[in-house]
């Protein structure tokens, strides 16, 4: 299990996901409570769900009302209120090297990027960040999960932070993105990290991810199952149990590969079956 949860208080779920960094996810449900000024080692970076929330930082007030992001850089005192009797939001704690990847083309390695808003508007993001924290909270697809955090977490920084003016365009290196491509060819019956990928192509995996999607159209989760679903479409037209189908080409389980199955052709594996058997 990639995810160790911990109940904090009734209405509020906070879990640690390890295999992403040990980023902090909290979602909260409050009511009449309020977050005293602290700190935070990594960057907190927040989507206020319902009823709006407030902080203080740096002697400004500032208002996050529900589908707004705020975010706080490590180190800085603050703190949290809602703006009515109940409110919710949930938030990131993301460790200080996640960032420093997420941005590795500053030229003073030595300064953390910080932001330039701490009440940012951007609904593209707030839905990303949405999905992000849904997805830490209930799957267990190791490369969606590391995928997904790359390029969320990557495009918030370079968008948001105050390091995004620093930074160059990337060139693309095809030979690494063709050795890990035919690496996911090798190893769809298995559980690939983005670790083992970026290795394969001799990048930090913050920059095999981006130039992965560059050059292929598709990120390595997606594209793996894509050969996984090929692979599928074979054996089952072959007559293959559709369980033995779904053990043998690598999803996590049968309605994994219903739904991976089915985003890919429209229809079920059942179906598939069904129609080349007749």
């Amino acid at each position: 299990m990639c995810v160790r949860r911990a109940e904090v208080k009734q209405g509020t779920r906070f879990r640690v996901a390890r295999d992403v960094g040990g980023i902090e996810l909290l979602h909260a449900n409050y009511r009449r409570f309020e977050l005293q000024n602290h700190t935070h080692e990594g960057y907190s970076i927040s989507v206020t769900l319902d009823g709006g929330l407030e902080f203080d930082h740096r002697g400004s007030k500032h208002r996050a009302p529900s589908g707004v992001i705020s975010a706080v850089e490590p180190g800085a005192i603050h703190n949290a209120r809602g703006l009515s009797e109940e409110w919710s939001f949930v938030n990131f704690l993301v460790p200080v090297e996640i960032a420093r990847n997420a941005v590795h083309q500053i030229p003073d390695r030595g300064a953390l990027p910080g932001f330039a808003q701490r009440v940012i508007v951007d609904r593209e993001m707030t839905q990303r960040l949405l999905q992000l924290h849904k997805r830490l909270e209930t799957s267990e697809d190791t490369l969606g999960r590391q995928s997904d955090v790359v390029l969320t977490l990557t495009s918030f920084f370079r968008r948001h932070s105050t390091a995004a003016k620093n930074l160059a365009p990337e060139a693309t290196p095809r030979v690494s993105v063709e050795r890990a491509r035919e690496l996911l060819h090798d190893l769809y019956p298995d559980r690939v990290s983005l670790q083992h990928l970026s290795e394969c192509a001799g990048l930090s995996p913050f920059h095999f991810l981006r130039v992965f999607v560059q050059e292929i159209g598709l990120t390595p989760h997606v594209y793996l199952n894509q050969i996984r679903v090929r692979e599928a479409k074979r054996r089952l037209s072959l007559g293959t149990p559709s369980a033995q189908v779904a053990l043998e080409c690598g999803f996590c389980d049968q309605s994994h590969m219903v739904r991976a199955f089915r985003r890919v052709t429209g229809v079920t594996p059942g179906q598939y079956q069904s129609a080349h058997l007749g």
